[in-house]
């Protein structure tokens, strides 16, 4: 029952001793004239008083050693011979300590001495100097001592003293069965799937049914860790004998060895089932030859009816044989049971109902079997059915998980999960921690995110998660913390979302009233963008990007509405909307695709998007296809120089494409150099090549002068076509004058 020296580990993790070691737990049979208790020596590596022995010897299920007899008090003693450790000078050469045991006084003036059990007083084994409360009336307990490892006896001590060691005692049976607790939770004989040493069914108030669980076949026994149950599978046909293990998530035991079919011969004549259907199916099943189940080795056999069996020797069926029960006669070797041959008749012959259900998965690759990890309650099964729920394709929060951090910690690692959050307000933040996690909300904006009074941001995707990784339909509010870009950063990034190195994606999501000094509610730093269908509204930026600001990134936002956000608070700003600089890589585009963008204010010389091209790191190009940058006001409190587009670069580095609009963007809706390609609408005075309101004969000098092919920056280029040519001089001629 995964019963690795469980004193131990209950020590270990009480935090109140480390470095622990211990002998081996052992019987005092009856056999051998014994109490059929069990007693176990334990070492510290540090000195540990009378008072915190007793109490971890209780949380092992047990009790400080009581000894009420000169053959019991031998026996202990000699256990301790066995222990290194277990007997020390400590640091007092004049006294030898032995363990700890359960005898103490209530007082330094009591002078009755009592077992912590409450058993009677009737039996000593003091050494001839002992007991000497008078000579330290705080000597109140009791330990091996006096004669050192050589002689079973007692000495008074303080309780504080330095001794290293004590002895566990476990007498339970609280089933009233005649047989110690301890020991059949150790042999598998009573549950006890959470280690404590107390049976399960004692602790829930359950019969306690001999087979009436499953049992382990543990590794430290030499097993392979798998879990076997006997059940009657209510089944008259063994093809839905298979279904029905299945549908447990298990399957009708395989024995591919002779000490794993050992372990479960011994386990059914314990149980009193001695006759039951394993996962083999025969020749006429298999076309032409036994085979297991589950498609593993058919590379063991315990075939009975040797000697003097009416029907045998096994397997008589040939060819008809379908499966196997064991009910033949014979004897084999080491007392297992022996296999008979059954045959099908329509495939639904009356078979031995009762079957031998056997699980391995291990769905996480932590090296235990799901089942016996979900039975002990060390992985989660919300569900109930079988399967842990980490290794579910979905996690639920809060249902599963009370958190969604808690359901993404929970997703091993390598693997792909999707973290459902169901609808209700959440205050809390995130990491994917570099994990293949979706986080989706419910449908219609009923999974909100609320960032009041946190720290950090909302959201934080920065450790490489993949493009399959992200968010998706949730409402990100009142994100105003943000994140340090760096640990010395002094300003902060991403009031929602803050992303680095990363891949993740974002769908369907809202973004209100977030903020930070850059990136109001997103912020990604290197990366790829897989943004799609958002909305953005009321965000802020005290500096640039009120809603996005993206950093060296290449990818697409599509479908995604930016109204109300705004950025320079505090000074210029510019991007209210949405900022890029740079790209992952020289020359490659961000694009904003079918996007909506109207409504947004920036700061003296902003703009609602801003292009950076970056020259001096990774050139990014930005690209606009059919997206309305509208509406949109910037310059505040004085206008100037600002735009519903601004472009910091060269031509090359923004293209609007088809469909795209840009108009009623209020002081200016351009400014900067682009490329056109294919039906876009840009307003406004585009022959006023020197910006003073005027087309006149300074534009001519400025667009002559650039005749032909376009330098970078596009001067005189009227049509955004990558040439100064007749094209832009017929527009220019036409509008000559005051700018309309």
């Amino acid at each position: 029952m995964q019963m690795k020296s469980m004193a131990a580990v209950a020590l270990a993790t009480s935090g109140l001793i480390t470095n622990i070691a211990a002998g081996d737990a052992v019987e005092w049979r009856v056999a051998d004239g014994g109490n059929g208790h069990w007693y176990q020596v334990v070492v510290s590596a540090s000195d540990i008083s009378w008072f915190d022995a007793r109490e971890h010897a209780i949380s092992v299920g047990g009790a400080l050693a009581t000894l009420t007899s000169d053959a019991e008090n031998t026996w202990v003693h000699a256990q301790t011979k066995n222990v290194p450790g277990a007997w020390g000078l400590n640091g007092h050469p004049w006294w030898i300590f032995g363990p700890w045991i359960g005898g103490f006084r209530s007082s330094p003036s009591d002078q009755q001495w009592q077992w912590l059990s409450g058993e009677a007083w009737t039996f000593t084994a003091w050494h001839p100097s002992q007991p000497d409360p008078l000579n330290d009336p705080n000597q109140t307990v009791i330990s091996f001592g006096g004669g050192g490892p050589t002689a079973a006896t007692w000495a008074d001590t303080a309780p504080n003293s330095p001794v290293r060691s004590y002895i566990i005692e476990w007498s339970a049976d609280c089933n009233n069965d005649g047989i110690v607790d301890y020991g059949q939770c150790r042999d598998g004989s009573l549950p006890d799937f959470n280690g404590n040493n107390i049976p399960d069914c004692c602790e829930q108030g359950t019969a306690c049914a001999v087979g009436s669980y499953p049992v382990e076949w543990r590794t430290e026994d030499g097993g392979n860790g798998h879990w076997y149950q006997m059940r009657d599978s209510g089944q008259t046909c063994f093809l839905n004998a298979i279904a029905y293990a299945e549908s447990i998530r298990g399957y009708l035991m395989t024995a591919n060895s002779h000490a794993e079919w050992t372990f479960a011969s011994k386990y059914a004549r314990a149980i009193g089932r001695p006759h039951f259907t394993i996962g083999a199916k025969g020749p006429q099943l298999a076309g032409g030859d036994w085979a297991w189940v589950t498609g593993e080795p058919w590379s063991y056999t315990a075939w009975g009816g040797q000697g003097g069996c009416d029907y045998g020797p096994y397997p008589n069926n040939g060819a008809s044989g379908y499966f196997i029960w064991t009910a033949a006669c014979g004897s084999l070797p080491d007392n297992v049971l022996p296999w008979d041959d059954g045959v099908s008749y329509n495939q639904c012959q009356s078979f031995f109902p009762v079957v031998l259900v056997e699980w391995s998965a291990d769905c996480n690759n932590d090296g235990f079997v799901d089942y016996g990890q979900i039975l002990s309650g060390s992985l989660a099964d919300a569900n109930a059915n079988g399967v842990p729920d980490i290794c579910e394709s979905t996690l639920l929060v809060p249902s599963q998980y009370p958190t969604i951090q808690a359901a993404i910690d929970a997703v091993p690692a390598n693997s792909q999960r999707t973290v459902q959050v169901a609808a209700g307000t959440y205050n809390e933040s995130f990491s994917l921690n570099g994990k293949d996690v979706l986080v989706r909300g419910a449908a219609k904006n009923a999974t909100i995110l609320d960032g009041t009074g946190l720290i950090t941001s909302i959201a934080k995707f920065t450790g490489g998660e993949p493009a399959t990784a992200g968010v998706e339909s949730l409402v990100f509010r009142n994100g105003t913390a943000g994140s340090r870009l760096t640990p010395k950063s002094t300003f902060t990034v991403g009031g929602a979302i803050f992303a680095n190195t990363t891949a993740a994606h974002i769908k369907d999501c809202r973004f209100e009233n977030c903020r930070a000094d850059f990136g109001g509610a997103v912020y990604q730093y290197v990366g790829s963008l897989a943004w799609d269908n958002c909305v953005f509204t009321g965000n802020t930026a005290n500096a640039e990007g009120g809603a996005v600001l993206t950093y060296n990134c290449t990818g697409s936002v599509h479908g995604c509405s930016f109204t109300a956000n705004r950025c320079g608070l505090f000074g210029p700003g510019s991007g209210s909307a949405f900022k890029s600089v740079g790209s992952n890589g020289d020359g490659e585009t961000i694009v904003l695709d079918t996007c909506t963008i109207t409504g947004n204010i920036a700061g003296d010389s902003g703009s609602a998007v801003e292009h950076y091209e970056h020259t001096k790191y990774h050139p990014g190009v930005l690209r606009v296809v059919n997206t309305s940058i509208t509406g949109n006001t910037s310059g505040q409190p004085i206008p100037h120089d600002a735009a519903g587009l601004r472009v910091l670069g060269r031509m090359q580095s923004c293209v609007l494409a088809t469909g795209t609009n840009i108009c009623n963007n209020a002081p200016k809706n351009v400014d900067g150099p682009y490329f056109i390609e294919g039906s876009v609408t840009v307003c406004g005075c585009a022959a006023d090549i020197t910006g003073d309101g005027l087309v006149n004969g300074g534009d001519l000098g400025v667009m002559l002068s650039a005749w032909g092919a376009t330098s970078p920056t596009g001067v005189g280029d009227v049509t955004h076509d990558g040439f100064v040519d007749g094209a832009d001089l017929a527009i220019l001629l036409s509008n000559w004058g005051a700018c309309q």
